[in-house]
């Protein structure tokens, strides 16, 4: 931890305890999460906090420390995920506290979340803490979000993310009790699409912001669902969206659907209210519907829960797009405009090249996964027949023929999906992309980061994927 004098330009490590190399976890005296929490006071900027695995109050600009808490976590060094040596690019830092806030609302009012899964919360200032995790929480979840509440000192929020375990579910959580009960508050939220952290509205109680893995939500507490935001609520340049509302006099019985399609009539995105990820509202009365504007995505390998990383979708480009409504046998049809980002200087052609290349990114990723499918159903095939086959003259050499047949679409598969993608082996973290095709849905994350035409080499990685791929197809 390092101070910064701007009258003089010195800088002071004020370390809590700077003795933090060369040492194993269990034999430190405090264990650090990577980005171990620092808060001043909002009731006093003279106090500053910190914590490792228990809590540190300073009152001299961090000259000297005093804890203000037992152990916080579970205090289980020993207890460690057996991770992919391929993927754990550093040692996974266990039992430290990750997230502290001071209650805005009233002083000495704390709370704690740690990277092992744990919620704690003290009402006079330190003197005492009580357990309150959440009991919907599974264990070992790492704390990833922890907002008090700037209206009510007894509510806080929590996201918490277990993508380290394979698990990429939405966790978030609110208590209005000071931790003695807590409600799920991730409905909403699409499947795979991890928490991150999470706001409350510092005007408007109740008003919720989520950052997930794969963008912005909001919410209101008052029962409604999350939605992927069109930041009408929030102040600035708001996220790229298009906002769908609609009444309904009764909760229709049918299927109701919404299709926008450019104006040249392609369909580029299809949305029902029975299937798929995000769900089109039918409840009676107004229905409110956020279109992220963007793409269909790559199509998955049947097994490949929606709790794998999110293959890239591109945005559409600008220009005229119509929406259709159809709800049974009626139908209602409108037409917007989708604008440029009115900061960024980009040629429509520019965007048009980077669009092209994301649109073709996306479609070998699902000429991959159909390739996938086809093999296992061929290794499905040669399976019943080799059983077809018991006690039939030459048995012998049609089992040879097919186990080499079946070796050779299991290669196939793995130099594609390099490991398995069912949901009894998730693929796990941010760097599992070791796959053709993963390799290359990757590819699109970094043509696609941000609006500009492509890079030469970017062109140059998607045509080497797309030959290795079609070597295999």
């Amino acid at each position: 931890m390092l101070r910064y004098d701007h009258s003089n330009e010195q800088v002071r490590v004020v370390t809590v305890w700077p003795d933090l190399t060369g040492l194993t976890v269990p034999s430190r005296k405090y264990r650090f999460e990577w980005d171990s929490p620092i808060a001043f006071s909002p009731h006093d900027p003279n106090v500053l906090y910190s914590a490792a695995n228990v809590v540190f109050r300073s009152v001299d600009d961090g000259s000297s420390w005093e804890v203000i808490s037992p152990d916080l976590t579970r205090d289980d060094v020993s207890d460690r995920e057996d991770f992919d040596p391929d993927t754990n690019i550093a040692p996974f830092e266990r039992c430290a506290i990750s997230r502290f806030a001071e209650s805005p609302v009233q002083q000495g009012v704390f709370w704690t979340g740690s990277s092992d899964g744990l919620i704690h919360v003290s009402r006079d200032g330190g003197a005492t803490w009580a357990d309150v995790t959440p009991d919907g929480l599974p264990e070992w979840t790492p704390i990833y979000g922890l907002e008090a509440s700037p209206h009510d000192a007894g509510t806080a929020y929590v996201a918490a993310a277990r993508y380290q375990h394979g698990d990429y579910m939405p966790y978030l959580f609110r208590t209005s009790d000071y931790g003695a009960t807590w409600t799920a508050i991730s409905e909403g939220i699409p499947e795979g699409d991890y928490t991150r952290v999470i706001r409350e509205d510092p005007e408007r109680e109740g008003l919720l912001y989520a950052g997930t893995e794969g963008g912005f939500t909001s919410r209101s507490t008052m029962g409604t669902r999350g939605t992927r935001s069109s930041s009408t609520p929030c102040r600035g340049t708001g996220q790229a969206c298009r906002l769908c509302r609609y009444m309904t006099c009764v909760e229709p019985e049918g299927e109701a659907t919404l299709t926008f399609i450019t104006d040249e009539g392609e369909v580029v995105r299809h949305l029902s209210s029975r299937t798929g990820s995000p769900r089109v509202p039918t409840q009676q009365g107004m229905n409110r519907f956020v279109w992220d504007m963007k793409h269909e995505g790559a199509r998955r390998v049947e097994g490949e829960s929606g709790a794998g990383r999110p293959m890239y979708v591109p945005i559409v480009p600008p220009g005229t797009y119509r929406v259709r409504l159809q709800i049974g046998e009626e139908a209602w049809e409108e037409r917007f405009d989708v604008l440029a980002d009115p900061r960024v200087s980009i040629s429509p052609e520019d965007l048009g090249r980077q669009h092209d290349l994301l649109i073709a990114i996306r479609d070998k990723v699902s000429e991959s996964s159909d390739a996938v499918e086809t093999a296992r159903s061929t290794v499905g095939q040669i399976e019943q027949w080799t059983e077809r086959s018991t006690g039939a003259t030459g048995r012998e050499v049609v089992t040879e023929a097919a186990e080499g047949l079946r070796e050779k679409l299991s290669a196939i598969e793995d130099e594609l999906l390099m490991g398995s993608v069912s949901s009894d082996t998730p693929m796990r973290g941010a760097f599992y992309a070791r796959g053709l095709r993963s390799r290359l849905a990757s590819l699109g994350d970094t043509v696609g980061m941000a609006d500009g035409a492509p890079t030469r080499q970017s062109y140059e990685v998607f045509e080497d994927l797309r030959s290795q791929i079609d070597s295999q197809l």
